[in-house]
């Protein structure tokens, strides 16, 4: 048999020699392992995308926190920041709302085309209704 090994292709010797070493119950073996490897993996990369997720909603939170103090001084003020547009308003009896909100792609389209409307806080809740 050693003879037919030598004479035969390169693949050939493979698949001989892999033969030898790979029993059935070495097969079930390995594909157990790679099972659990996949699973391993696929939580793994759920773990590393939950980490990025938590890590983009802090940096938001920051850079929102930093917009609000920016607006402090401000009585009534709008700011497009990205996709998030933040508005405060005080009332005539000095009390202050402060909101903010995504905007869709049509209406971030709409401010940037006409900057003016983040300086009319009525305008401005118009188009976000």
């Amino acid at each position: 048999m050693v003879t037919r090994v030598r004479d035969s292709s390169f693949f050939q010797r493979i698949r001989y020699r892999l033969r030898e070493f790979l029993t059935p119950e070495k097969r079930a073996q390995l594909a157990q392992e790679a099972e659990e490897i996949s699973r391993y993996g696929t939580a793994s990369i759920k773990v590393k995308l939950q980490e990025q997720s938590v890590s983009s909603t802090v940096r938001m939170a920051e850079a929102l926190r930093n917009v609000v103090e920016c607006l402090e001084p401000f009585d009534n003020a709008a700011v497009l920041v990205g996709n998030l547009i933040v508005v405060k308003r005080t009332d005539e009896t000095g009390k202050t709302k402060l909101t903010s909100q995504s905007t869709s792609t049509t209406i971030k389209n709409v401010l940037e085309d006409n900057p003016h409307i983040l300086d009319n806080l009525q305008e401005l809740e118009q188009l976000l209704q």
